[in-house]
């Protein structure tokens, strides 16, 4: 482990592997990196797997909260790829990390050598979406506001979201899933103050400046980030990929390990990454 030092703060992080760096960017609402792992170890065995908790998330500095914003999101990422001593790094963005990522590669293209984007969106609020999505992105929604009086009280934060997993998951009560909640650290704070990061948030006009290989990958039962958002991203990324999983849902590195990285490592090796 090692601590990233970043204006106003520090942020913790990990590595997994060797060889080439694939910094993940985890989601939230104030989750922290072990939302991705140890799920995504396996791309381990072919690249050298970089955690790392947001700020004001997990193990990291909490301070500065009511400030914070996507810019600083994308900046502290930079601060990881430098403190890593890399000139370019493969990003895999989860949920909201998915938004951090694409503003990172928008903002340093030369930076970024590609893009693994899971459940991600182009915007924030979403369009195009089908009126069950929209009306379920609702109950999540509720899911933030009724915490506005706990923004301390991680174990609040905990429950809500529990109550939000079958809007998620495929089969919310899978092992699998319970395992993955059972590990994450939560952050009030930061679950609070998504919504004013990224609402507003919109780069469907500029996708056509990526130009790195990127792959997309959805669950088919994501009703908090619906599969239209990554057509949406398919539809605007020239060097893109898409692979739905049928029988997954925000998580599909989770519900169906063996087809993710089976996809992830044959795209890997097409794209001569590894």
């Amino acid at each position: 482990m090692a601590l990233v030092a970043v204006q106003g703060g520090e942020l913790y992080l990990e590595t997994v592997g060797k060889g080439d760096l694939c910094v993940t960017v985890h989601g939230g609402f104030g989750f922290d990196h072990s939302a991705l792992s140890p799920w995504l170890d396996r791309l381990g065995e072919v690249m050298r797997v970089v955690y790392y908790d947001q700020r004001g998330c997990g193990r990291s500095s909490r301070a500065g909260m009511d400030e914070l914003t996507i810019e600083r999101l994308r900046d502290d990422l930079d601060a990881v790829r430098e403190h890593l001593g890399a000139a370019s790094i493969t990003l895999f963005g989860h949920g909201w990390g998915s938004c951090v990522a694409l503003e990172y590669a928008l903002a340093f293209p030369q930076r970024v050598k590609s893009l693994i984007l899971v459940s991600g969106v182009p915007s924030f609020p979403m369009r195009g979406e089908p009126r069950e999505a929209v009306l379920q992105r609702g109950a999540i929604d509720a899911v933030v506001s009724a915490l506005s009086d706990a923004s301390e009280r991680d174990e609040s934060l905990e429950h809500a979201i529990r109550a939000s997993l079958p809007l998620l998951f495929y089969d919310a009560e899978d092992e699998r899933v319970r395992s993955l909640f059972s590990r994450v650290l939560w952050s009030s704070p930061a679950a609070l103050q998504w919504r004013r990061i990224f609402d507003g948030w919109n780069v469907r006009q500029r996708l056509a400046e990526l130009a790195v290989p990127t792959l997309l990958l959805a669950g088919q039962y994501n009703s908090a980030f619906p599969i239209s958002q990554s057509l949406a991203l398919y539809e605007g990324i020239v060097n893109s990929t898409l692979e739905v999983f049928e029988r997954s849902g925000h998580f599909p590195f989770v519900e169906e390990p063996e087809a993710f990285f089976r996809v992830v490592f044959d795209w890997l090796e097409e794209m001569t990454l590894v």
